[in-house]
């Protein structure tokens, strides 16, 4: 299958000089498309779970961790904001 959209792809790949770093400039519907010919019906999931994730954007948002922003150690001048106790994130607040 990943080879069959890599072939029917090629002339969408972004980097021409490394094959190996596979992107394309397409669509997700062209995709999903593609899928359907090449495999038959399958399910696409288009908003992926990510519980981790929108747990972390939950935390931020609650201020309980600083934002990335805020984390980059890049700057000398500034140090991150260390915080010492994290109150944990029900599930409920989550689901956003």
């Amino acid at each position: 299958m990943e080879t069959a959209l890599h072939h029917a792809l090629h002339v969408r790949r972004l980097n021409l000089v490394n094959h190996h770093k596979e992107f394309f400039r397409v669509g997700i519907e062209e995709i999903v498309d593609l899928v359907h010919r090449l495999h038959g019906e399958i399910e696409f999931t288009h908003v992926a779970e990510a519980a981790h994730y929108r747990q972390t954007q939950a935390m931020i948002a609650a201020g309980a961790i600083p934002p990335l922003r805020a984390r980059r150690p890049h700057e000398e001048s500034e140090e991150p904001p260390i915080v010492e106790e994290v109150e944990e994130v029900e599930e409920a607040e989550v689901d956003a």
